[in-house]
């Protein structure tokens, strides 16, 4: 038995149905626009959480292409300092074979020293001669541990480097 009650806008009795429906209907319509005003609340807080993730996302961008460049110049410099090891390796190398030289030299003088004087028999100048290449040979010495300290100084600024020190002539 469906109670009947008279519509407002026409006049028509109503069931109990289109009454139900439009008791949910005036119970629901604010709290959807209370839920629409809700929804459109923070979908306008996600545009602006968006558009701030965009302009981090650029700013990234721009960070990562200045580090970037600085790691570029970080590379050419490098390059730079390569080249120098490599002339400083080169420059040693020289100055190696040229004590290398000096000493042979010194013993083929030496030797020649020795035949001249075991003809003339001159034991005075034999003695200041000795006096003399010992007084050489130990500045050679000296030039060796100079050359020898270099390089390792040049060898440990390499490996400080990353870079393989050249083998040792």
């Amino acid at each position: 038995m469906a109670r009947q009650t008279r519509n407002k806008n026409s006049g028509k009795p109503r069931t109990f149905l289109e009454s139900l429906r439009q008791l949910i209907q005036d119970l629901l319509v604010p709290e959807l626009k209370a839920i629409q005003v809700t929804l459109q609340h923070q979908s306008e807080l996600i545009q602006g959480l968006q558009q701030r993730i965009d302009k981090l996302e650029a700013n990234m961008e721009q960070r990562f292409a200045k580090v970037d460049e600085r790691f570029e110049k970080v590379d050419e410099r490098f390059a730079k300092v390569d080249e120098r090891f490599d002339k400083v390796d080169e420059r040693f190398t020289q100055v190696w074979q040229a004590i290398l030289q000096l000493t042979e030299a010194q013993q083929h003088t030496q030797a020649m020293l020795q035949r001249v004087l075991d003809r003339l028999d001159i034991s005075d100048a034999l003695r200041e001669t000795q006096t003399r290449q010992k007084v050489v040979e130990a500045q050679v010495e000296d030039l060796r541990g100079q050359v020898q300290h270099l390089r390792a100084l040049l060898e440990m600024v390499l490996r400080q480097q990353g870079l393989q020190p050249p083998p040792t002539p």
